[in-house]
């Protein structure tokens, strides 16, 4: 799983590159305990929130690729309804 997680924090880190850095508060630009700042991310159709998405899906893809090439997409689904993941 070392491996796994190793691969996939260094692809996050390729995605986010661009953006300064991997926190949200970088992909976003926002001031996330300024209240003005928050309401006019989640108002505003023109914010960066198309930006924060683009990552996520970004993120998305290689994860699922990852998943695939290490034969756990079918035990993480497991884990995601709720059980054990062999």
């Amino acid at each position: 799983m070392w491996r796994l997680s190793n691969k996939m924090v260094r692809e996050f880190r390729k995605i986010t590159r661009d953006y300064g850095g991997m926190n949200c508060s970088d992909i976003a630009r926002i001031d996330w305990t300024d209240i003005k700042q928050v309401k006019a991310f989640y108002r505003d159709s023109s914010s960066r929130r198309n930006e924060c998405c683009s990552v996520i899906a970004k993120t998305v893809e290689i994860l699922e690729g990852l998943l695939a090439d290490y034969g756990l997409k079918r035990g993480v689904q497991k884990y995601v309804n709720g059980r054990t993941a062999s």
